[in-house]
């Protein structure tokens, strides 16, 4: 059991390039589903054949998958510096419920 509510994934992360693959990425949501993931995929557009995790939001409610600009600079975006952000609709009532807590 994880107490952790939210936890966010850069894929690929920045600076360090290592890429989750989407079977890892599943593994996670799967081993911990009261958790929400948000997968950042700000630099997909740097990686050949980038496998994004947009697929999984038809299955994970627990998944959100956003595409920032920024990430490198503010690791906690606002919402006006997301690009995008694809969840499955009945997902967003789960995600409301999630709360960042400072410190």
């Amino acid at each position: 059991k994880s107490d952790t509510s939210l936890l966010w994934i850069g894929n690929p992360n920045n600076p360090d390039g290592h890429i989750f693959s989407i079977s890892q990425i599943e593994e996670m949501l799967e081993t911990y589903p009261n958790t929400v993931f948000v997968v950042d995929e700000a630099y997909a557009g740097l990686v050949p054949g980038f496998g994004s995790a947009i697929p999984l939001t038809r299955t994970y409610l627990n998944l959100m998958v956003v595409r920032s600009r920024f990430q490198h600079i503010f690791p906690f975006i606002a919402p006006e510096e997301l690009k995008s952000v694809i969840v499955h609709p009945a997902g967003i009532f789960i995600l409301g419920k999630s709360r960042i807590q400072d410190g």
